[in-house]
């Protein structure tokens, strides 16, 4: 994989933070491609 995922935080509530790993278009695109055809891939589930 070339690319890494963006790593973005968010407010949860009054005092917590959320880390979100947020993939780029072409990881998404690649992980698509990649899938056999009639089955899900791992970003469908």
């Amino acid at each position: 994989m070339e690319e890494l995922p963006l790593i973005k935080t968010r407010r949860k509530g009054k005092n917590s933070i959320q880390s979100m790993l947020i993939p780029s278009e072409t990881m998404v695109a690649d992980e698509l491609r990649a899938a056999r055809p009639g089955h899900l891939s791992d970003i469908a589930e």
